[in-house]
This record gives structure tokens, C-alpha cells and sequence, in this order.
């Protein structure tokens, strides 16, 4: 069986470097600080988080009118926020996301089975900037990479994430049990550039995900 503290320790370091890129960093925390700056004029701050969800791919498809008007909603639901942290409980986190989930529905054309697209990664991204300590991050190589891990490592997800509306609670039932077992190799060190654990696992996620073999 998979023992995830010991990989974690040999891979945290290597998937940190791959994507120790510090322009990347920089654009995160600046847009971090431009959503939550309520003062800064408003075109400043739809801008600013437009530019960066299609920095991550996750706003492909939308006409340039649809893009603003889902920058525009996240504005909106950040300034709007009940809370100003999550402390990283699940239940929270999924409130939150449902609550973004649903102010962009209404923006989501259906599909040919009739039903709206789905948007799980681009409200993860989006409501990350908003409790950057407490959102796990969606997207296919770290969902891929956590079904690896809880199979080699036995970790099951339980009935309740099994049963819940929506691909994102799964998601963050198998990330909170792998975060749990990694958490011990996060070295303090890690986080002196970029200060957010959670994207810790990100990065190893991202590692241990991507479709290539080169990245060893």
C-alpha cells in the first residue's frame, strides 16, 4: 500500500520546482489583492479577474460579453461574501462554491443533453481568490492524480460524498483525506514564497496528473 507521507516528501520538492515560476506567483497574489480591494475602482477589478481566469484556460468557449459579465459576477459575490475565511471545513467551502455555482448558471448555454455546462473548475479558480487558504482547486490532472493516490493508498470516499450533488463534493472529500496524510512533509520552508498550503497539494496533484513522462 501506498504510504503518502513518504511520496509526498519525495515529490513535494520536485513538483514545487517544475512550477516555481515567480511571474506566476506574483499574478495570483495580485489578483488575490485586487478582488478583495473594495476601494479600487471597479473596471480595475472585473479586468483584473478576467485576465486571470483566462490566464487558466478556464473561460474557453464564452463570447467576450459572457467572459465580462462572469468576471463581473465574481466581483459581485466577493464583495458579497458572508464570511471572510472558511477554516478550511468542507461544508463551508462547499456552501461557498454552490452559492458562485449558482449566480454563473445563469450565464451557461445548455449542452446537447440539455443540461448547463459544467463550471466546477472555473468556480474553484474563481472563489480561490476569495479564500485562497481554503479552496482546493479543481481541474482533470488533480482529480486524475487523487483517484491514483486513494487507490494505491486505500483511501475510500465515503457514502455521504458518494451520494452529494455535484463532482466538486467528491472532489474535496478525497483531497482533505490525501491533504490530511501529506500535511506532515509540508516543510515551513515551502510555503516562504507562495504562504498557501493547499497549493502545495495542488502542485504535487498537478505533478503526479499530468499526461506526460517527461516530468520526472
Amino acid at each position: 500500500m501506498l504510504d503518502l507521507k513518504t511520496l509526498a516528501v519525495q515529490y513535494i520538492p520536485i513538483s514545487l520546482e517544475l512550477q516555481n515560476k515567480p511571474t506566476e506567483h506574483q499574478w495570483d497574489m495580485k489578483t488575490i489583492k485586487t478582488v478583495n480591494s473594495i476601494h479600487e475602482p471597479l473596471s480595475n477589478r472585473v479586468g483584473q479577474i478576467h485576465r486571470w481566469l483566462h490566464s487558466y484556460h478556464v473561460l474557453q468557449s464564452f463570447t467576450a460579453e459572457t467572459e465580462k459579465k462572469i468576471a463581473e459576477e465574481v466581483i459581485a459575490y466577493a464583495d458579497n461574501r458572508k464570511r471572510m475565511n472558511l477554516d478550511m471545513k468542507q461544508e463551508l467551502i462547499l456552501d461557498e462554491f454552490n452559492e458562485l455555482v449558482l449566480r454563473l448558471q445563469k450565464y451557461m448555454k445548455l449542452n446537447k443533453s440539455n443540461k448547463p455546462r459544467k463550471v466546477t473548475s472555473l468556480v474553484s479558480k474563481a472563489i480561490w481568490c476569495c479564500y485562497p487558504e481554503d479552496i482546493p482547486i479543481y481541474d482533470s490532472y488533480a482529480e486524475h492524480a487523487l483517484q491514483i493516490l486513494c487507490r494505491l493508498s486505500d483511501i475510500k470516499i465515503n457514502g455521504k460524498a458518494k451520494e452529494s450533488n455535484g463532482e466538486y463534493a467528491r472532489f474535496l472529500e478525497a483531497w482533505f483525506l490525501v491533504f490530511k496524510e501529506i500535511e506532515p512533509a509540508i516543510d515551513p520552508e515551502f510555503l516562504k514564497v507562495y504562504p498557501y498550503k493547499i497549493r502545495v497539494l495542488d502542485s504535487l496533484l498537478w505533478f503526479i496528473g499530468q499526461p506526460k513522462f517527461d516530468r520526472i
